[in-house]
């Protein structure tokens, strides 16, 4: 049964007050499901949390929540869904189980997690730190923010909570770790996004202050790459003295007290604060200033991976539906952009993109390496239903065949919105990637969307789904929708009669 609870004596509480709360009233078997000031503000990067640790981030979904006064939803119940094998599914399980925890290449991610991540992308020339001013770090400042600092503050695995740590996860990379930026608390280890969006990319290496920073945009249901993503920017103003500072005391970069103040600010959309929470292109368009400064794509922020540092990255991220997103295909093997043109990896990029919107669709971790045919395989385990390797993909290409056409019928113009910021397209200023740019040039963005179009069955032309590629995957009734969707590029585009 569905019960509704006024939830007005928690309305404008952090997330863990209020998950206790709904706790209290509820079942203490709940899974509970919050927003925090920042979503009841509607801040447009506010997310999720679930069971005060766990966040759906990205695309300001805690705003929808807020905009409905709806402050949190509690789960709970012990049935288990039918599965069509079960013997074969405990099989599958336990085979994949001992097979990843075991497996070498792993070792790394059970011992760290993504925390190790700054050293990678700092080594690369990828790190996102001083607001992408600085690509390439040496490992020893980036060491300050990464794994081995954070295992010197972490419980042990048999200290951390089974559902924290998962009880059929092969890595269980979760952990505690032990805070004392203002009293000594344990607090959830953050991933490497927030380490490295909430630390570096606002020029702190300091790792509790960046504990501390998680734990308050946690509090506040924010998302953490834009809300570091964001502040950045901002600092970035104030330093090159583009702006006055209002109200927090910020000198620019490595300010602790006045990122705890524009965090504070933003999710109660206070002073400065108001402005920055509608991310950093609205924000830069409201203040008049800092638009070539602003990192983002299609006015997601972007994440903590500079693609001056990995050639065909820019690409995924230009074409990717939401924008700025490194989870919409990683394109291999890794060299800087300068090592040729992008076109050449969208094929690595088209099957990066599948596996990873699949492993999605599954609720797979992507942090486990199973192949399509694993997936297949348990697929037909849980369901009896048989799908080939194929027909997931193909899943993958109607999944984001219809959100394409969604974002052109709302407001997105490929290939004019296909792009990325123009700070990517300054030459990287030192390390391995030195000299590169995101794309080699405009002419290559241009190619490498072109090829991206064709090899998806879109409209070369205006990067559109093409309404017979729609009738190959079976969506019929959305050729409709392609053809006014190509109909609308073409007038922004003024190729229109």
């Amino acid at each position: 049964p569905i019960t509704a609870i006024d939830a007005s004596d928690i309305w404008g509480e952090p997330v863990s007050v209020a998950t206790a709360r709904i706790l209290r009233e509820t079942r203490r078997d709940a899974s509970i499901a919050v927003i925090g000031p920042a979503g009841e503000k509607l801040v447009r990067y506010a997310c999720i949390m679930f069971d005060v640790h766990r966040a759906a981030g990205r695309g300001g979904i805690g705003a929808v929540m807020g905009s409905k006064k709806l402050k949190g939803i509690a789960v709970y119940g012990r049935e288990r869904p039918p599965v069509y094998d079960p013997s074969r599914l405990e099989e599958l399980s336990q085979a994949y189980f001992e097979k990843f925890a075991s497996d070498p290449k792993l070792s790394d991610m059970r011992k760290y997690g993504t925390t190790n991540g700054l050293r990678s992308s700092g080594s690369l020339g990828m790190s996102p730190s001083y607001n992408y001013n600085r690509p390439y770090i040496p490992d020893d400042l980036a060491s300050k923010l990464a794994g081995d600092e954070v295992l010197k503050l972490s419980l042990p695995e048999n200290e951390v909570p089974e559902n924290l740590r998962g009880k059929s996860c092969p890595i269980k990379c979760s952990r505690y770790v032990i805070t004392t930026f203002e009293t000594r608390v344990l607090r959830v280890k953050p991933e490497y996004e927030s380490l490295a969006m909430l630390g570096a990319a606002t020029g702190v290496f300091n790792l509790q202050a960046t504990l501390y920073f998680n734990h308050l945009v946690n509090e506040m249901g924010l998302d953490s790459i834009s809300t570091g993503n964001t502040i950045a920017w901002y600092l970035e103003l104030v330093e090159k003295g583009l702006i006055e500072d209002w109200g927090t005391g910020a000198r620019g970069f490595g300010d602790i007290k006045a990122i705890e103040k524009l965090i504070l600010m933003i999710a109660n959309r206070r002073g400065i604060g108001a402005v920055l929470a509608e991310g950093v292109k609205r924000a830069s368009e409201i203040l008049g200033v800092g638009a070539e400064l602003a990192v983002h794509v299609k006015g997601l922020e972007a994440p903590a991976w500079d693609p001056r540092g990995r050639r065909g990255f820019a690409l995924s991220y230009a074409t990717a539906d939401v924008g700025a997103s490194h989870l919409r295909g990683w394109p291999k093997p890794h060299m800087p952009p300068s090592r040729g043109p992008a076109a050449e990896m969208v094929e690595s990029l088209v099957e990066n993109r599948d596996w990873s919107s699949i492993m999605d669709h599954s609720g797979i971790c992507k942090f486990m390496p199973y192949k399509l045919p694993d997936v297949a395989e348990l697929y037909r385990a849980v369901t009896g239903l048989e799908i080939t390797v194929e027909s997931l993909r193909a899943t993958s290409l109607r999944t984001e065949s219809l959100a394409r056409i969604h974002g052109v019928l709302d407001w997105v113009t490929p290939p004019l919105d296909d792009h990325v910021p123009r700070k990517w397209m300054v030459p990287a200023p030192e390390g391995p990637a030195k000299g590169s740019k995101a794309f080699l040039s405009e002419e290559d963005r241009l190619e490498a969307l072109r090829a991206y179009y064709r090899a998806r069955g879109w409209d070369e032309e205006t990067g559109v789904p093409l309404p017979e590629t729609l009738r190959k995957l079976g969506l019929d009734e959305a050729a409709g929708d392609a053809d006014r969707a190509i109909a609308v590029v073409r007038r922004r585009l003024g190729l229109t009669q």
